[in-house]
């Protein structure tokens, strides 16, 4: 059978139903495409592609990112993010400048070690202005 069956049709042979479908949200936007770099590198990552992997047309990805450039800044933000999480990296320097430096660059450290596809990104484009990364890295 089609891919281009009808919802009944759809059930019947035995595929979800569009509405069973997973929606799409800017968070899950943002980590297929940190999955999708990780695997295949920046220079694969177009929104056709990134819209193949989901499962949609390219156009669908627009309605949760304005473009490419505004997922890249998101990207940026949610991997830079990940530090937050790192209990070995000091929101503020309780233990003297030093100190939060070194643990600041081992989280960096680990994070470019995550993700070493996506680490150009940080270090060459920090976001442009918080709202459009932060809007979409969450």
């Amino acid at each position: 059978m089609s891919d281009d069956l009808d919802a009944d049709a759809r059930l019947v042979a035995g595929k979800p139903a569009p509405s069973e479908r997973t929606r799409l949200t800017p968070t899950i936007v943002v980590d297929a495409a940190i999955a999708f770099i990780d695997e295949r590198g920046l220079a694969e990552l177009t929104m056709r592609r990134l819209g193949q992997e989901l499962g949609v047309e390219a156009m669908a990805l627009y309605r949760h990112v304005v473009g490419r450039e505004e997922l890249l800044d998101a990207i940026v933000v949610r991997v830079m993010a990940e530090m937050e999480d790192d209990d070995d990296v000091p929101a503020e320097p309780d233990a003297g400048w030093q100190d939060f430096l070194h643990r600041l660059a081992h989280g960096v450290r680990r994070v470019a070690l995550r993700h070493p596809k996506v680490f150009p990104l940080v270090v060459s484009r920090p976001p442009r202005h918080p709202g459009c990364a932060l809007r979409c890295a969450t």
